[in-house]
Parts: structure tokens; C-alpha cells; sequence
């Protein structure tokens, strides 16, 4: 399952218009917050959201516009642009600016505007904040946005590891959750050649079709009932036959 995760919009529809347009296919598309502030597009880039009917988090600037009190922690420049996105983007929008949530959890990943503990307003910037935040995850896993610079935070043998960049990388989930191939890492491997490794013999469309049905069936370790759930003529599949000694 590919998702891509966006954020920090902020009424830039130049940028999200270059997105949109450089992004590959995914499955699922979520927004960490920030649809508005700064930029001069507050309406096209909320429509285009919910056109798109991104799962979104509220940021600092979408609640802003709906809590004008927190805007003395804004600077001028950034409360200014505030007061006049609340007074051209309409009631409507401002209706769906006010119902985002702060945090949602998908896949077994938190995700959130700002950070773990502090959902919309904490910037994780150093690795004191990062420390705190990891340690509250407990060897989980959160994506964040608000910083507006790209990176990985990471604990090694206590210590935070810290790397920016602007880099595509995979998280490994479960190998197999029953029932469910779009949710396990083998089918994805499979599917994309990283398994079996190296310069093994890649699985063929037919043996992948055979691991995805298997999964859809419940992963039986049973060969009757895997028969009984798959199409296949064979009654028993080989997997499940015990192995005989060659004469």
C-alpha cells in the first residue's frame, strides 16, 4: 500500500499544483495540517482538499483562523495574513477549517501537525524536544510536519539520530496480517521484486496471485482449508505437504 502524506499547504497553490503533479499513484493521500497561512490561495487549496477528500489535520494557522486568541503567538507578518484568510475564505471553509482533528492513527503510525505531545503547536527542531517526543512514542513510529524541513528523528542505544533530506524510504509493518494483503510488508516486497533478495529468481505473477489469495484466505496452516479458499486444482498445496525422503 503506497500512501503519500503532505503538509504545511499554505495557500500555496503553485506548490501544491506541483505536487499534485509530480506525485506518483498512491493509494491514499493525508494532510498533517497547515492548508492555510502565508500564501495568497487560502479557497483553491482548501477546495482541492476536499475535493480530494484528504484525511487532514488541523495545523497552527488552520486553527488560528478559527481561535483568533492564539494569534498573539503569531508573528505580525503571520497573524496579519491570518485575519485576512478568515475574511475571503467564507463560512463554509472556515466550518471545515474548525471540525479537522488533531491527530489520527493509521497503519500503527500517529500522525499529527506539530509533534507527539504537543499535536499542533511543538516544533521538533533540536534533539532535546526530538528525545522527549521518542521516548513518549515508546518504538513507535510519527509523522509530523509544522517544521517545514524534511527528516527522520530516530533513536540508536538511547542516543537521537537525526538526518534531513529530501529522500524517498519504506517502513516495514507486519510480514502478514491475516485477511488483509494491502496491509502486509510481504506482499509489497513480493510485488515490487525486493523478495526473494539479492539475484534470486523473482516470484511469478502466478506465485504472487497464490501468496495474495493465500493471505486473503486468513493465512491457513492448514492444507484442507487452504484448498477449500483458494480457486486452485491442486487439493493440497505443496507448502503443506509434509517432505518424503527420495529414494
Amino acid at each position: 500500500m503506497k500512501i503519500a502524506i503532505v503538509s504545511d499547504i499554505h495557500s500555496n497553490w503553485q506548490a501544491l499544483e506541483a505536487v499534485l503533479r509530480d506525485c506518483p499513484p498512491v493509494d491514499e493521500t493525508i494532510c498533517l495540517g497547515d492548508v492555510v497561512g502565508y500564501g495568497g490561495d487560502p479557497s483553491r487549496c482548501v477546495d482541492e482538499v476536499t475535493k480530494r477528500q484528504w484525511p487532514t489535520l488541523v495545523g497552527n494557522h488552520d486553527r488560528a483562523c478559527t481561535d483568533p486568541e492564539i494569534l498573539e503567538w503569531f508573528n505580525d507578518d503571520a497573524a496579519s495574513v491570518v485575519r485576512w484568510t478568515i475574511e475571503v475564505i467564507g463560512p463554509e471553509r472556515l466550518q471545515w477549517l474548525r471540525g479537522l482533528p488533531d491527530s489520527h492513527f493509521e497503519h500503527d503510525v500517529l500522525l499529527v501537525h506539530a509533534s507527539p505531545r504537543d499535536h499542533i503547536y511543538e516544533y521538533v527542531l533540536d534533539t532535546a524536544v526530538a528525545h522527549a517526543n521518542l521516548e513518549l512514542l515508546d518504538g513507535g513510529v510519527c509523522f509530523h510536519g509544522h517544521t517545514h524541513v524534511p527528516g527522520i528523528f530516530g533513536l540508536s542505544n538511547g542516543a537521537v539520530t537525526h538526518e534531513y533530506r529530501v529522500d524517498t524510504f519504506r517502513l516495514s509493518g507486519p510480514a502478514l496480517v491475516k485477511g488483509k494483503v494491502d496491509e502486509s510488508f510481504l506482499s509489497e516486497q513480493v510485488e515490487s521484486g525486493a523478495m526473494p533478495p539479492g539475484k534470486a529468481e523473482k516470484l511469478s505473477r502466478a506465485e504472487i496471485a497464490t501468496l495474495k489469495s493465500w493471505i486473503s484466505a486468513g493465512c491457513p496452516t492448514d492444507g484442507t482449508t487452504w484448498a477449500n479458499a483458494s480457486a486452485g486444482d491442486d487439493p493440497v498445496h505443496w507448502a503443506f505437504r509434509p517432505p518424503t525422503r527420495p529414494k
